[in-house]
């Protein structure tokens, strides 16, 4: 059966792993695999409801712009995905890639910092929705 990558749009015979759907033999690297599940991970704790429009191309993306740091330190590497608002959902202007102590105090309130990082989220998001 034939698939069209989510990174790179080309057409490629699909691989018939459940769940890594959508990612050509170029594409299908441990880096591209990790933030696939990195989505898929955050995926399991969305508010019943919540709209779930990530891409994977959107979240890598995300990342770049970060330079592949956490977006409240700035500091050390991100290593996981955090959905700001619960409510708001799994989309690109919506989440922030974070590192362990900072996703903690995240999780149990750091209210300025998180102010500045959605107004960083919000310039993000018309960005990408003006492409």
């Amino acid at each position: 059966m034939m698939q069209v990558c989510v990174l790179c749009g080309v057409e490629y015979a699909g691989l018939a792993i459940a769940g890594y759907q959508g990612l050509c033999p170029d594409h299908w690297t441990k880096d591209a695999l990790r933030e696939w599940d990195r989505i898929n991970s955050a995926r399991k704790h969305l508010v019943a409801g919540a709209p779930d429009t990530l891409t994977l191309s959107e979240w890598l993306g995300i990342v770049t712009s970060w330079r592949g740091l956490c977006a409240l330190c700035q500091l050390n590497t991100y290593n996981s995905l955090a959905i700001w608002i619960p409510s708001s959902g799994l989309v690109a202007g919506n989440v922030a890639p974070l590192c362990r102590a900072c996703y903690y105090h995240k999780e149990h309130s750091f209210l300025s910092a998180m102010d500045d990082v959605r107004a960083k989220l919000d310039i993000q998001h018309s960005l990408i929705a003006a492409k």
